[in-house]
This record gives C-alpha cells, sequence and structure tokens, in this order.
C-alpha cells in the first residue's frame, strides 16, 4: 500500500488513513475536509474512476451538522462508484444500541442525509456493535459502517455478469478454434477476453486478502499457510483450464 491520504488526530481523537495499492490505483484527485478524506482513484484494470471517502465523525452533538455538512459535500458530481466507510460516531438505527434510552435525533439526522445522498448501509458480519464500555453502566455500539452508492453495487454486479461472459465467449472460441480455425478478429477478441477475464480474477483475489488480513493478524502463520492454499485452489477454479463438450475433451490451457 504506497498511495495515502490522511487527516491528521487531534490528541486522541480524530484521524483518518486512506491507502490503496498504485498497483492496482492511480490517484485522480482528492478532497481533505476536517472530518472528511475522499480520493478518487482510477482501476487500473478496467479505467473507471472510484470514490472512496473515510470519515471520523465528531463525537459532541453541536458539531454533528457541520460533519453531515461536509459528507454531503464529498458526493460525487458524477455518476461513479462511491464508498463511504469510518467511525461516524452516530448510529443509523436504534437496533445499533444495546441502552435504548438515547436521544434519537441526531440518528434521525443521520438516516435523513444517507437517504439523501442515496447510501446503501452494508449489512455488520460476525458482530452486532463496533464499541463497547465496560463499567456500572456498559454499553455496545455501532459507530462504523460502510455505506455504498447504487452505482457502486452496480459496478460490482455488473463485474461479476462480465466474468461470466467472458468465461462463456472464451469457452466458445476455443470449440470453434478446434473445428475450424479463428479468423484474426476472433483471435484478437479471445485475447480481449481472456484479458479482461483474468482482471476480474486478479481484483476478486486482492478482495479476498483484504478480508483475510484481520484473521491472519489472529491466527499468525498458520493462517497464512491456510491462505495460500485456498488461494491456490482459487485461482484454479476462477481460470480456464479445460472444455469440455459432452464426453469430449475439447481444450487444455496451461
Amino acid at each position: 500500500m504506497d498511495g495515502h491520504a490522511l487527516v491528521l488526530a487531534e490528541g486522541t481523537a480524530g484521524g483518518i488513513l486512506l491507502a490503496w495499492d498504485k498497483d492496482m490505483f492511480t490517484e485522480a484527485e482528492r478532497k481533505v475536509g476536517k472530518y472528511c478524506v475522499s480520493v478518487d482513484v482510477v482501476a487500473n484494470w478496467d479505467s473507471t474512476v472510484i470514490r472512496f471517502t473515510g470519515v471520523y465523525g465528531p463525537s459532541t452533538n453541536r458539531e454533528k451538522g457541520d460533519f453531515f455538512q461536509e459528507l454531503k459535500e464529498m458526493k460525487p458530481q458524477i455518476e461513479m462508484p462511491w464508498m463511504v466507510a469510518g467511525d461516524f460516531n452516530v448510529t443509523l438505527d436504534i437496533q445499533d444500541r444495546s441502552n435504548t434510552r438515547y436521544p434519537i435525533a441526531p440518528m434521525m439526522r443521520f438516516r435523513a442525509v444517507v437517504q439523501q445522498l442515496q447510501l446503501i448501509n452494508m449489512p455488520l458480519q460476525g458482530r452486532r456493535y463496533t464499541w463497547t464500555r465496560e463499567g456500572t453502566m456498559p454499553m455496545a455500539v455501532r459507530l462504523d459502517r460502510f455505506l455504498m452508492s447504487m452505482h457502486w453495487e452496480r459496478y460490482t454486479k455488473e463485474a461479476r455478469q462480465q466474468k461470466t461472459l467472458c468465461a462463456e465467449c472464451i469457452a466458445w472460441l476455443v470449440e470453434q478454434k478446434e473445428e475450424r480455425g479463428l479468423t484474426e478478429v476472433e483471435e484478437m477478441l479471445q485475447g480481449i477476453m481472456q484479458q479482461r477475464h483474468n482482471q476480474i480474477v486478479m481484483q476478486e483475489e486482492e478482495k479476498w486478502k483484504q478480508r483475510a488480513k484481520q484473521t491472519w493478524v489472529k491466527l499468525g502463520d498458520k493462517n497464512t499457510r491456510y491462505f495460500h492454499r485456498v488461494a491456490s485452489i482459487r485461482k484454479r477454479k476462477s481460470n480456464i483450464d479445460v472444455v469440455v463438450q459432452g464426453e469430449m475433451q475439447v481444450i487444455e490451457h496451461n
């Protein structure tokens, strides 16, 4: 991760760091505020411009209005995949708190902003809360979350559809190559389809590795060996090694 953008912490509060792999993304533009930092990057595999916004919301209610306004200003002016993530320091739903005795006004304002920005709240996996307080008045709250735009959802869905389309197209071209040979245009198309298929596979592998990092830290080398084993299996499944028609093997790809 050799690309980064940050907002420095004030004492022990705040602080945002966005980091990306320059082999995967090329920075196009950044916008830094008091509570948010946004970076527009170009995906090197398909030239799509993507916006990532990291946030650290204020803990005091008097500052939340400024935070919400700054978040609105981070919205892309044109349609693009947009992901917003971080510690918002405010809940989105009454079920985000173990103690329901809490003023709902900040929550309702935050919900209105999320709806206005047309963002989709991503469910939390494996746990219900992200912050806890021990002591005589224990509390558990979900303050951290990922929000994605509808365009982000469409983009990732389209990538999955493209992967399937590329695989089907390559399989058909391999079959035609065995039967009659390929024209120059078809050979060029086969190369393009294989390159795009490999790009999507690479992107999926990178996402999977990022998700696994938290578990690696907890389980150490044992999990690292497990990742390499699973990643090898996943790669074999993702690549088109052989095409079979009926009971006849058409071609193997090494």
